[in-house]
């Protein structure tokens, strides 16, 4: 994976000072990696319109690398900022890549946090195998037919496949190369620094606090828009600086880098990007206090950029509109996704002390003392940029901040929050430059020295403050799925191209089951379709295979389900085809009999009382009913697993014997389920806290039982770098991640009685009579 990222980063180092070279540029540019990235994503996007060329593209942009290497410019380019690219550039990799050495494996970011990795993991799919089911979004609608902009599926896919690394690590290599690029692009913009100030500056613009945070939740789109606009931003101020007439080819860069916008962001980035240009056309007319000069200056690149962006864009345009009309551009404006709150526009600043973005610091003080720091800086800043001249950051963070306070006005606060991960590298950036430049300042007068000793110690103080909110962040991040996909690697070979229900309320349903079809999903996000339930089990989770009827049923042949005991009988007509750590997988062979459920929502069964209404109104419809010896449920812990190495534990009477013990659970690390004779591992689980899971058999004497469940502890990175913030589990009281645990008798399936026999026991199902026969 990090090989990967670091050959997707020298691919666009290459690509992009080739194009500057040809557009008249003569020396290295350290935003023209960004460039070449935008090129990729651009020659990539036309996989959706060009299907059967998928190696062709492959092959042309290697032609293109290979090419551009023949260049003087471009070795000499390479040559000239080696050191920084090798020792920059691994730096930026390596702290962005925390979460995965922690976790100990590369796998999908943000897992629990944000489960939009689904449907991007599965369009990458997509484009590698077109047969199986199109990419759900968690809201609905797919995003192949929906114009949502696809120009980074493509790219994964193309990495996956040129590669041969997967979509998992080819996704996580093109987003590991954002922060990297993004710190080249801060780096080069006060060039007269010096060079570990410039690293610095780097480090905060391109791992800052909330494209960090972004980053770690999966949410690629939004930081390769952020890198975009400040590479369009430090690019037109190059373009710009200086006097005379500029030539037409200056600003294609700025044409390609807007191209790359769109294919990522679709219409959105044409908002940023627009309003952006025009401040900064406004700055630059009030600095020079002249309208008709810096027209006659801009004129000639300005038409030069609009036609190459035209080209460029033209092909996307149908995709854009079909985007702005579909479920995705018309939002519901009270969809608040996986925020409690509106983010505080604060977090742009760098210094929040919160492990998750999400939520507001405690205690806050500390954080609005920095943000206090950091907000006369900024203003501090905007005057030092007046007097160099160079308007392009103040004017660029000026119009971020009009565009988020427009979202926040016209788009749910979920979308409103992405215009502050766009402004954040403006206002970082417009900061530290100056601060940056302190270090190689030199004063003659005791005021100057004064300011500059100010300034250096304000520098030192926010880089600090910074770098230790980045970090909390990044030693958080969630990695999955781990060894599930593992498991599904073993699942999917069955299932291919045949009707299959995935009986687990798990958001990457369709990623880890992708290639059957219909994929039939319990969960209301990303869900590729559903089976009609039966009327008493609609609502409530889990759901199991009670909820569904016998001819709902047989339109699937495969039914994929969490290895827990505590769950209703699978039907006699479906057999076990696969065992794995987590999953029981059964294939179905003939019809499904008929049975209806008794027990309320939630459970796989309960106590049939035959005085109540509803039992003697079942006593008369149906002959059989499948009974059980009745489990011990408990919600009751002591301790949690919130973190790594924590323990908890349940105490309860248990009769003699053997005894199956399920549990719901969470967790970042592997579980180690002890008891009397129960020695289990549990995997690490990023889903819902909703199914149950087999934690193994126990042994009771007849009295009282304590089992205890042990996250462990993270690999030894993990522990040096300190425990990650406690996971937290929504639908579990306390967000306890832990919930229920229920024992059943070991080896017990359910009993074909009479229905008038199963007063006051433990039933699981009834049947009506001549059910027998239809399961065989």
């Amino acid at each position: 994976m990090l090989l990967a990222t670091g050959l997707l980063v020298a691919v666009c180092f290459v690509l992009g000072h080739a194009v500057t070279f040809l557009c008249g540029w003569r020396d290295p540019q350290w935003w023209a990696p960004a460039l070449g990235y935008a090129l990729l994503l651009t020659l990539f996007a036309q996989l959706i319109r060009v299907p059967r060329h998928p190696r062709e593209l492959i092959a042309l942009a290697v032609v293109a690398t290979v090419a551009s290497l023949l260049l003087p410019f471009v070795r000499r380019s390479i040559r000239a900022t080696f050191p920084d690219l090798v020792i920059l550039g691994g730096g930026l990799l390596l702290l962005a890549a925390i979460p995965f050495f922690a976790a100990g494996y590369a796998g999908i970011l943000g897992a629990s946090v944000s489960n939009d990795m689904s449907q991007h993991l599965t369009a990458a799919a997509w484009f590698n195998d077109r047969s199986g089911v199109l990419p759900v979004a968690a809201i609905g609608g797919d995003l192949i037919r929906t114009g949502y902009p696809i120009g980074p599926h493509a790219l994964a896919a193309e990495l996956s496949r040129a590669l041969g690394i997967g979509e998992v690590r080819a996704f996580a290599a093109e987003t590991l190369a954002v922060p990297v690029l993004t710190g080249f692009i801060a780096f080069g913009v006060v060039p007269a620094a010096r060079r570990p100030a410039r690293w610095a500056l780097a480090a905060v613009v391109g791992l800052g606090y909330l494209p960090a945070a972004y980053l770690a939740q999966g949410s690629f789109k939004e930081i390769q828009l952020a890198m975009f606009v400040l590479a369009i931003v430090v690019a037109l101020n190059d373009v710009t600086a200086g006097e005379g007439r500029i030539g037409w080819r200056r600003a294609i860069p700025v044409a390609l880098l807007t191209a790359g916008a769109v294919y990522t962001y679709s219409y959105g980035a044409l908002l940023w990007i627009g309003v952006t240009v025009i401040f900064f056309f406004f700055a630059e007319v009030f600095r020079r206090r002249e309208l008709f000069s810096v027209v006659r200056r801009w004129a000639l690149p300005a038409v030069g950029a609009g036609v190459v962006a035209a080209i460029v864009i033209l092909p996307e345009l149908n995709r854009m509109k079909l985007f702005r009309n579909s479920i995705f551009g018309q939002e519901s404006l009270h969809n608040k996704g996986n925020l409690a709150h509106a983010l505080n526009p604060l977090e742009t600043l760098g210094v929040w002390f919160g492990g998750d973005f999400r939520f507001n610091p405690d205690p806050r003080w500390p954080t609005y003392l920095f943000c206090a720091i950091a907000l006369v800086a900024l203003a501090a800043s905007v005057v030092w940029w007046w007097r160099r001249r160079a308007v392009a950051l103040p004017a660029a963070v000026l119009a971020a901040v009009v565009v988020w306070v427009n979202l926040t006005q016209t788009v749910n606060i979920y979308n409103a929050a992405k215009g502050l991960v766009v402004l954040a590298p403006l206002v970082v950036a417009c900061i530290g430059a100056p601060l940056a430049m302190a270090w190689s300042a030199r004063a003659r007068t005791q005021r100057g020295r004064t300011g500059i000793r100010i300034a250096r110690i304000a520098g030192l103080v926010l880089f600090a403050g910074a770098a230790i909110s980045s970090f909390a962040v990044l030693r958080s991040a969630p990695v999955g799925l781990g060894t599930h996909d593992q498991e599904f690697d073993a699942i999917r070979p069955l299932v291919r191209h045949q009707a299959t229900l995935f009986l687990d309320n798990d958001h990457f349903a369709e990623w880890e089951v992708r290639g059957a079809k219909p994929l039939y999903t319990t969960n209301a996000l990303y869900a590729p379709a559903h089976l009609g339930m039966q009327p008493e089990k609609v609502g409530g989770n889990p759901i199991d295979v009670d909820n569904y009827g016998s001819r709902d049923l047989d339109k699937t042949d495969w039914i994929v389900v969490s290895n827990g005991r505590y769950r209703s009988e699978i039907p006699p007509n479906w057999k076990l085809a696969l065992h794995t750590a987590s999953y029981d997988v059964f294939h179905r062979r003939g019809l499904t009999p008929e049975r209806k459920p008794f027990e309320p929502v939630g459970y796989p069964g309960t106590i049939f009382d035959c005085s109540t209404d509803r039992a003697k109104d079942y006593l008369k419809r149906f002959n059989y009913a499948g009974v059980l010896p009745r489990p011990v449920v408990t919600t009751t812990w002591r301790g949690s697993i919130a973190k790594p190495g924590e323990t908890a534990t349940a105490t309860v009477k248990l009769p003699r014997g053997s005894w199956d013990v399920s549990v719901q659970y969470l967790s970042r690390t592997p579980v180690d389920v002890r008891g009397p004779g129960l020695s289990h591992v549990l995997a690490p689980n990023f889903g819902l806290i909703t199914s149950y899971w087999n934690a193994g058999t126990l042994t009771s004497n007849g009295g009282p039982v304590t089992v205890s469940f042990t996250g462990q502890k993270r690999n030894w990175f993990g522990r040096l770098i300190g425990g990650p913030l406690p996971m937290r589990a929504p639908l579990s009281p306390g967000m306890n991640p832990l919930y229920t645990i229920a024992f059943t008798r070991h080896g017990e399936t359910p009993r074909r009685t009479a229905a008038a026999k199963a007063c006051g026991r433990y039933v699981d199902w009834f049947a009506p009579a001549g059910s027998r026969m239809r399961g065989r």
